[in-house]
């Protein structure tokens, strides 16, 4: 993305300050959700109960069920007053279903209300009898979408343009990966505009990873190969890797790790000039892309914030020929544009979102997904895999899943969430969640809801 790479969840309502012990928990971890009479009472989800007990019109307080430094950090009156907040949103609680547990003295609970608005509930408790409550958050209420159906009318319903997209991926032959998009999965659950290219932002980064994975795959390239930071390449943020010093090195592993998990911008840039932008523009189509041509010239990211945010061109990037483009990019590999020119300010708004992008449908970006997964099955690309779930995404997913693995993009007006998913059976998912609208800046709340109402709806069905 260019004003900001990285989407890093959903907002959470505060109930306690940040303790070691409600840090996220690790992907790996993750549990399918199952239903609470399914599982034993323990001190854990009987203090869940006590939770949920509190969200009501007037409050009350189970003797002994807050530890006194709790109560201490968030007094009895605001610990009231968010629990009639969430009431007032969505009713009392109904069910209380265990996502994952972190230990056995912490995990995550999904809260459904009457009024059809659901919450994620994050619990921590002492280890020590009574097991009184340490640490609590509540993330924002969320709508209860019943099925696919509700889920493709509301994201019709957004402004702009939209799309779902869900596959059921199978399970790769060993040794073997497709190049044909004939044997590509099709969606097994879909809303929205499914099929029509939209502006993806930073999640074009999986494309390059996918890059650095076919390479390594064929041993022609190591992940523990070195390249030194170069101020040619150097972009704005987001992420870090631009304060570092020139001349820095750094592994192609670290570079892939930065790009993906911070959607470090300087990171993407040396990665993509390490692996050559033709080598990447080769790739799309493997990748999954039919409207690959429209990528093309790949852009990096220092490439895009000069087209947006530069000094003004006599011809715009839109009237010229993709050989002129290629021309215009090798006139500015030869004189960067030193940063103090950009005018960043003008990504305060959709700016030219629909032609100066990187763009992608919802069913391809999840085909994507797919060709990496299959890439990183077996032999020496497989490590690679792990840098999609560095940053699982959005907590709420995660939680429902074994394994996260996460990819998003976002500017004004351009949001994408890319989830490549393991749930509890085995099965592998691809989720991908795209929203654009020209006129006006994103309520990120809108897309991020309908994403978990999917990933909901998988984990229930059979």
């Amino acid at each position: 993305m260019l004003a900001r790479a990285l989407f890093g969840g959903t907002s959470f309502l505060l109930a306690m300050a940040c303790t070691p012990c409600l840090a996220a928990p690790r992907a790996q971890d993750a549990r399918p959700a199952v239903d609470a009479s399914a599982v034993v009472e323990d001190p854990l989800h009987a203090r869940s109960r006590q939770v949920a007990a509190l969200i009501a019109a007037e409050p009350r307080l189970e003797p002994g069920a807050f530890g006194a430094d709790f109560l201490a950090a968030v007094p009895e009156k605001r610990l009231f007053s968010l629990a009639k907040g969430i009431h007032r949103q969505g009713g009392v609680v109904v069910q209380v279903s265990p996502l994952r547990r972190d230990g056995p003295w912490s995990g995550r609970f999904e809260f459904a209300l009457e009024r059809g608005r659901v919450l994620v509930a994050t619990l921590s408790i002492s280890p020590r009898s009574p097991h009184q409550v340490v640490g609590l958050y509540f993330s924002a209420t969320q709508e209860l979408h019943a099925d696919w159906r509700a889920l493709d009318v509301a994201t019709r319903a957004l402004p702009g343009r939209a799309a779902l997209c869900a596959l059921l991926l199978e399970a790769p032959a060993p040794g073997a990966l497709s190049r044909s998009l004939d044997t590509r999965p099709e969606p097994w659950r879909s809303a929205g505009l499914v099929d029509e290219p939209l502006a993806i932002g930073s999640a074009f980064k999986l494309w390059i990873l996918g890059a650095l994975v076919d390479e390594v795959r064929a041993k022609r390239l190591s992940g523990a190969e070195v390249v030194r930071l170069d101020r040619r390449w150097k972009a704005p943020p987001s992420g870090r890797m631009q304060d570092w010093p020139d001349g820095a090195p750094a592994t192609l592993f670290t570079l892939a790790t930065a790009m993906v998990s911070e959607s470090d911008n300087t990171a993407t840039d040396h990665l993509l000039h390490a692996l050559g932008r033709g080598r990447v523009e080769a790739l799309l189509e493997p990748l999954g892309l039919a409207s690959a041509s429209r990528n093309l010239p790949l852009l990096s990211t220092g490439e895009m914030f000069r087209i947006k945010c530069g000094p003004l061109e006599e011809r715009p990037w839109e009237e010229l020929d993709q050989a002129a483009r290629r021309a215009r990019l090798e006139e500015w590999a030869a004189a960067p544009l030193p940063g103090e020119q950009l005018d960043l300010s003008r990504l305060s708004r959709p700016l030219r979102i629909d032609s100066v992008e990187w763009f992608a449908s919802a069913r391809e970006l999840a085909r994507t997904l797919d060709w990496l997964r299959r890439a990183t099955e077996e032999g020496p690309a497989a490590p690679l895999r792990a840098i999609l779930a560095v940053n699982p995404g959005l907590p709420a997913v995660a939680a429902r899943h074994e394994w996260s693995g996460f990819k998003g993009g976002s500017e004004p007006g351009v949001l994408c969430l890319a989830f490549l998913l393991k749930d509890g059976r085995g099965r592998w998912w691809a989720l991908v969640g795209i929203h654009n609208d020209a006129q006006a800046v994103l309520d990120e709340a809108r897309l991020t809801n309908l994403v978990e109402s999917a990933a909901r709806l998988l984990a229930r069905d059979p």
